[in-house]
């Protein structure tokens, strides 16, 4: 006949019986945490199945380290070990997946098996986190629908406060004749963008006013060109308003004395021809230009610049796949006749066409052109003109 040891209370001694406990411990296999579940509560009835003799001899033990217990034979039949506990007998089952569970293991989950108690903390805990990247996802997209309801609110009416950031990359320089020579140009820029836009509006004001700060060595590397989907935009949005805060605290700038922000990564070069690489948001406040710069090619400079900058007022590029001028939007002059060479340079475009197939670098601001194209896309013309 098989027996157990059933547990009447904890005698006449007060407080933990520690020597009771871990005689229990090694009888059971359990650690000292499942023995004080196990008498947090009488009478209770150890988990374990033993001979008459020996389930007498552990009751006599227990009994004399003051614990008030007896030796009780149970019958014959099939028993289910515990699911955590092989050695002990179960004596219910886990709410969640119905395994067997001994009396300590139902005493620690409430009812729940470890593996289920394991799985619903690992579930809210990624519950808690897609909630809080969710919110902050929600507050990114507030914060640009924020910022571009207060860009599209400005208009024309008033210059575009421009900040122009020169930001040396490491291992980078650029003399101070030449930042000069760059910043000496602000006025010249700006009255060739007037120029551009009266085309356009007539007797209309000063379209941008201009302000160079630097050179400032870069605090960190822009980010790289975001990748297909909202996600993928979201971060790049969030590093680039990253990379953009990094900057503004080195050059002493505050953001919100201006509409747009463009941060002109340049070094010096030696040669005559240039390379620029932008990135930036489309629509936004942010852009992002790598250059080259030498004395011939301040200009150059701020054509890049300002190319950027008209892609935060909404402007499309006007070339092709292989860098060359799109016909007719990306020309100056789309009515010349003859067409090529074009006599300027269409500031969405990247260079000002001679021959079908070859580009020179623009040339002087007074030759760049704000095609009825770009004008229709930054607000100079209506989207849409009369027949």
């Amino acid at each position: 006949m098989a027996a157990r040891v059933r547990l009447l209370g904890l005698g006449d001694r007060a407080g933990r019986n520690i020597p009771a406990e871990r005689l229990l411990g090694q009888s059971l296999g359990i650690d000292l945490a499942g023995v004080r579940v196990l008498l947090s509560s009488f009478p209770t009835v150890l988990p374990i199945e033993q001979d008459g003799f020996q389930a007498q001899t552990l009751a006599s033990e227990l009994a004399e380290l003051g614990l008030d217990c007896c030796a009780i034979e149970v019958p014959e039949g099939e028993r289910v070990s515990c699911s955590q506990h092989e050695r002990l007998v179960g004596a219910s089952y886990c709410a969640g997946c119905r395994a067997s569970l001994c009396v300590i293991c139902d005493g620690r989950g409430g009812g729940s098996c470890e593996n289920c108690i394991t799985g619903l903390a690992r579930k809210k805990k990624w519950k808690t986190i897609r909630v809080a990247f969710l919110l902050c996802v929600l507050f990114f997209v507030v914060l640009l629908a924020w910022k571009e309801s207060r860009r599209k609110n400005l208009g024309w009416e008033t210059p575009q406060r421009v900040a122009v950031v020169l930001v040396v990359p490491s291992g980078a320089e650029i003399s101070d004749e030449l930042a000069q020579a760059f910043r000496h140009n602000t006025q010249v820029v700006e009255a060739a963008l007037q120029a551009a836009r009266r085309v356009h509006e007539g007797a209309a004001g000063p379209p941008v006013g201009l302000t160079v700060l630097g050179p400032i060595a870069e605090v960190q590397h822009p980010p790289k060109h975001p990748q297909e989907g909202t996600l993928a935009l979201l971060r790049f949005n969030w590093e680039l308003e990253s990379y953009a805060s990094d900057q503004d605290q080195a050059a002493g700038l505050d953001e919100a004395l201006y509409d747009a922000r463009i941060y002109l990564r340049i070094k010096e070069s030696s040669g005559h021809h240039e390379a620029a690489e932008g990135l930036g948001q489309q629509g936004g406040t942010i852009g992002v230009v790598s250059t080259e710069i030498s004395e011939e090619g301040v200009d150059f400079a701020w054509f890049v610049a300002l190319h950027e900058f008209f892609h935060t007022r909404g402007a499309s590029d006007k070339y092709d796949a292989e860098g060359f001028a799109l016909v007719p939007e990306g020309l100056a002059d789309p009515e010349r006749r003859p067409l090529l060479p074009q006599s300027g340079t269409e500031l969405m475009a990247r260079g000002r066409p001679v021959i079908p197939g070859k580009e020179d670098i623009p040339g002087t601001p007074d030759t760049w052109v704000v095609g009825v194209w770009t004008a229709r896309e930054i607000g100079w013309l209506p989207s849409t003109s009369p027949e």
